[in-house]
């Protein structure tokens, strides 16, 4: 497959139409589907791509290059693929070998678990769980009664999911509240994150936060570089700006080969904290930024309906993110 520019707008077109939608253009949820883009790290038995590390964060950066929310959508989306070797067989199978598999969830220890009989009731509320509108299952986090932590999988019908999103950025991302009411639950249910059952799966032993870490990155690159993309006709007209700009894109370049080269030690396990170190710190500067392009954007950089400050927007929500502090 080849991940160029054309693919993107074959596939996922009119990016700039897509920023005035509520939810995600049909044809696009479909492309996602299609080409397994929320299956980047399954193994081809279950319908996966199947790819290495590097390969999964050059298609995560181009689709956040294409369109923020898309980005986002398949960062999370497809984020989810590390927990397969955490499941059982049988379990992995059912998560994710439909073509429109798409696990969501959250991350946060927001329910609680009590023991019913031979099974179990969670209840709960989880916010921020990304692409609730289209996942068809969810990993949640919840309390044992002796104080544990445990992730547990749900199929979506067995939520109740909140449509709220006021923030400015991101607005396709379906990034909403989901709840458990007392919902019966068994024990095959429950996996420990990082803690493999099944072997053939591309993320092996792969530490989650350095390679969610990893991620994140990649999206706000690709994030980046759609600003630096939706904002030519203003560098045109504003020369500190345009400056600033030529700055920005000698900035991702170098991130971008930094993080690959990052990508392909971490995966080795034979960490580099000279790369971490320079990779971090461009990062940094990169923040510091893009909040001073809005002054040197001036006037036009407030424009609400303007692309590129839609695409700042997307990029200041993703720069929020802990794993890039």
């Amino acid at each position: 497959m080849a991940w160029d520019s054309s693919f993107w707008q074959t596939h996922f077109p009119n990016p700039e139409q897509a920023y005035a939608c509520s939810d995600l253009p049909e044809l696009w949820t479909e492309s996602l589907f299609h080409h397994k883009l929320l299956k980047i790290w399954v193994p081809e038995s279950l319908g996966g791509l199947q790819c290495n590390l590097p390969q999964g964060l050059s298609i995560l950066e181009q689709a956040a290059a294409h369109q923020g929310s898309l980005g986002w959508l398949i960062n999370l989306g497809s984020g989810t693929n590390y927990f397969g070797p955490d499941f059982s067989a049988e379990l992995a199978s059912e998560v994710f070998g439909p073509n429109t598999a798409w696990l969501g969830g959250s991350g946060r220890p927001s329910g609680s678990l009590i023991k019913d009989g031979n099974d179990w009731l969670l209840s709960g509320q989880w916010p921020w769980c990304t692409g609730a509108a289209h996942a068809s299952s969810f990993t949640l986090n919840a309390y044992l009664p002796n104080g544990a932590i445990t992730s547990v999988v749900l199929p979506d019908h067995e939520l109740v999911k909140r449509a709220h999103w006021p923030y400015a950025g991101l607005r396709l991302t379906s990034s909403w509240e989901v709840e458990a009411k007392q919902v019966r639950v068994n024990e095959k249910q429950f996996f420990n994150v990082g803690v493999r059952k099944a072997p053939g799966w591309p993320l092996g032993d792969l530490a989650f936060n350095g390679f969610a870490s990893f991620c994140m990155r990649a999206s706000w690159l690709g994030m980046l570089r759609c600003f630096l993309e939706c904002s030519a006709s203003l560098a045109s007209v504003k020369p500190d700006f345009a400056r600033l700009k030529e700055q920005l894109m000698q900035s991702h370049a170098q991130s971008f080969e930094l993080l690959l080269s990052a990508a392909e030690a971490f995966e080795k396990q034979s960490e580099d904290q000279g790369l971490e170190q320079q990779i971090q710190a461009l990062l940094s500067k990169q923040r510091q930024e893009v909040m001073q392009a809005f002054w040197c954007g001036g006037t036009r950089m407030a424009n609400a309906e303007s692309l590129w400050h839609k695409a700042w927007l997307d990029l200041l929500l993703c720069g929020q993110h802990t794993l890039l502090a």
